[in-house]
């Protein structure tokens, strides 16, 4: 039997990616399961609660457990209270952590979690023809445009790369 691929935990820095560039929309091809902790949904003022779900993100009910523990795990890294339950409930989860917020980053490698970003998912929506190469340039552009903060070597590369695949 085939095992399925592991649910991936969305940060507010991968949503803001995407909702920024208007493109919150191709997520919903993505060949993970999005989950976000409604602690951190209902947080944003933008995009809405009502938007990410339209992106295909799945509201998940914070644990007690997590709740219990996450301000401990905030303190220990310096990161947000958000960000330490997200990074409790990918642990506990087997999830992946999707983030570009470099504290938190760096507290689920050291924590052991699995960890990856906006570039990360633009590729699997490239790979498995969600996004066309065009249109990820477009995007990736666009994110760069507006001060998204990813990784510019990287970026760089992912945009060649696809630049020729056109």
């Amino acid at each position: 039997m085939k095992k399925s691929n592991p649910d991936c935990v969305i940060d507010s820095s991968v949503i803001l990616d995407f909702y920024e560039v208007k493109g919150l929309s191709h997520l919903m091809g993505f060949p993970y399961r999005l989950v976000a902790l409604d602690l951190m949904i209902h947080d944003l003022e933008i995009p809405t609660p009502a938007e990410i779900a339209n992106a295909g993100i799945v509201s998940v009910e914070t644990p007690v457990e997590i709740m219990m523990t996450m301000c401990q795990l905030s303190a220990a890294y310096k990161i947000s209270t958000f960000d330490a339950a997200l990074l409790l409930y990918a642990k506990t989860t087997n999830s992946i952590l999707l983030s570009g917020d470099k504290a938190l980053r760096n507290a689920a490698k050291k924590e052991g979690a699995a960890v990856k970003g906006t570039l990360w998912v633009m590729e699997s929506l490239v790979n498995n023809n969600i996004l066309m190469s065009d249109q990820a340039c477009f995007i990736l552009e666009r994110m760069f445009m507006l001060g998204r903060r990813l990784p510019p070597d990287e970026a760089s590369s992912k945009i060649l790369k696809w630049e020729q695949q056109r």
